[in-house]
């Protein structure tokens, strides 16, 4: 199992420029950029290996512009379900999205996010189908000795499957200077600061992965019969343990080893859905995350 893991590590590890976003981003707002790779190594199904990396520009304390670029593939591991489908092994995001702080009070907040996005293979022509509109309402209430606060709010994208609307929220509690921790949806986490340079982070995730496909994508059966693919779902609970190196000037490393549950597969394709449930063996990521040390 970790032979297999140190090759596509080996094999991979030259896919160095790609982008990701994620509402709860790694330590605080700085300008920076954000590189992440990530191994889901599975016995099973599919295995997935994915390039992220996000541009995160601070135009002053309310408002901020983030990109993402990122790069997922697919690796079927059985040779009957490869045959079927090493047509969307590979597949790529992109997006821009701006968000606004509006300040309501001294204890509250508010946040608008909006963020249109492409999700394509690389290989056919943009249709509507790769176009996305992501967007997020989200209230801030400060506790007034300042050591918890909630968010909560709904967004717009793709978590669930199909574009849709949902809930977010986040209560975070600062037990100490070293310590603190939050409880949300999508992602719960721990957070503790064992000094200046060195961090440690427990996390639980709902992480998916969903895109639609154009007609010009083509599946074949074993009975020759030709089908066009219409979305892929990826679906999983992920859990980590995240080591993190601060540098002096505010640039992050980490390490990251994990499991992820409830692991489903949805592919989706005219006339036919095929579902997958299968198991990881392990999770591991890394990641830098550079301060480009601008002025706000």
């Amino acid at each position: 199992m970790f032979q297999k893991v140190r090759q596509m590590i080996k094999k991979e590890f030259l896919l160095f420029f790609m982008f990701h976003y994620n509402v709860y981003s790694q330590g605080e707002d700085i300008n920076s950029v954000f590189y992440e790779r990530e191994y889901y190594n599975n016995s099973n199904i599919v295995s997935t290996s994915n390039d992220n990396v996000e541009l995160n520009l601070i135009f002053d304390k309310n408002l901020s512009l983030k990109s993402t670029f990122s790069h997922l593939l697919i690796d079927f591991t059985e040779t009957q379900i490869a045959q079927n489908n090493e047509n969307i092994q590979h597949q790529y995001l992109f997006d821009v999205g701006v968000a606004k702080k509006i300040k309501l009070g001294r204890q509250w907040n508010t946040e608008l996010f909006f963020g249109p996005q492409i999700r394509s293979d690389l290989k056919n022509k943009l249709t509507s189908n790769n176009f996305f509109l992501n967007g997020r309402l989200l209230f801030e209430m400060i506790n007034s000795s300042k050591k918890s606060s909630l968010k909560f709010g709904i967004e717009h994208g793709t978590l669930l499957g199909s574009p849709s609307f949902y809930p977010i929220f986040k209560y975070q509690y600062f037990v100490n200077s070293k310590l603190n921790f939050s409880i949300g949806f999508p992602e719960t986490n721990i957070l503790y600061n064992l000094n200046k340079k060195h961090s440690l982070k427990v996390l639980g995730e709902y992480d998916t992965y969903f895109t639609r496909f154009s007609n010009e994508i083509i599946s074949q059966t074993m009975v020759n019969e030709i089908r066009y693919y219409e979305s892929i779902f990826i679906s999983k609970i992920k859990t980590s343990f995240t080591y993190n190196y601060h540098f002096y000037n505010g640039s992050v490393f980490h390490l990251s080893i994990g499991k992820s549950f409830d692991n489903n597969l949805k592919i989706k394709e005219s006339n036919a859905e095929s579902n997958f449930h299968y198991n990881n063996d392990v999770m591991i990521s890394m990641g830098f995350k550079y301060n480009l040390n601008l002025k706000k």
